[in-house]
């Protein structure tokens, strides 16, 4: 009697392990940020390799930053039904205004011809289109938390090409607000790197 559930069982585990496999976890292979003022032609990802600020990207000052975070996309990806990114954020507030958030946008970056280690503000690529946003509150404790940003799925499967599967995205504080945030990059420890998940 249990032999004849077993070809359906077998079906419904293969079903399963199909759908699991078009599910990809890519994690950020390079990751850096720049930052304006007296900075500016500094490379901070070859000075500060274990952190990623974010803050008054709009700015020219030395408070200036914007993250930038490069992965490679699977060769064969025929098409995309949706794209998240993880990270792990810390927000601070340096106002008396708790209700404060910070803005997190999300952009497209055309060209991926950077280096984590030799990228400064000076030399950073252009931002291209929004792909997605979160505003955060200011983080509770010592330790960054873990964000999903929903990502606009048709933009981020059109930077994808057969000659170029590298994509780049950019993490930037529009609205500025006296409030600031910070992530751990893959250096300080790959658990904590960011990541894209797509399908």
């Amino acid at each position: 009697m249990k032999l004849k559930w077993l070809p359906y069982a077998l079906f419904f585990c293969a079903s399963i392990y199909a759908e699991a496999q078009d599910n990809f976890k890519i994690i950020a292979s390079e990751d850096t940020y720049v930052q304006g003022g007296e900075t500016s032609a500094k490379a901070m990802g070859e000075t500060s390799k274990k952190q990623l600020r974010i803050s008054n990207s709009n700015a020219k000052n030395k408070y200036a930053r914007i993250t930038y975070l490069k992965f490679l996309l699977p060769k064969k990806l025929k098409s995309m039904e949706s794209a998240m990114l993880h990270i792990p954020v810390k927000v601070f507030n340096k106002t008396d205004d708790l209700e404060k958030t910070f803005k997190l946008d999300v952009y497209t970056v055309q060209s991926d011809n950077w280096n984590e280690s030799t990228l400064t503000w000076d030399t950073k690529p252009e931002v291209n289109k929004k792909v997605g946003s979160i505003n955060l509150k200011k983080t509770e404790g010592k330790q960054s938390e873990w964000q999903e940003i929903v990502l606009n799925t048709y933009e981020i499967f059109k930077m994808h090409s057969r000659k170029d599967t590298t994509i780049t995205l950019a993490l930037l504080n529009t609205d500025f607000n006296k409030t600031a945030a910070i992530c751990p990059s893959k250096e300080q420890s790959i658990s904590s790197a960011a990541y894209l998940v797509i399908k």
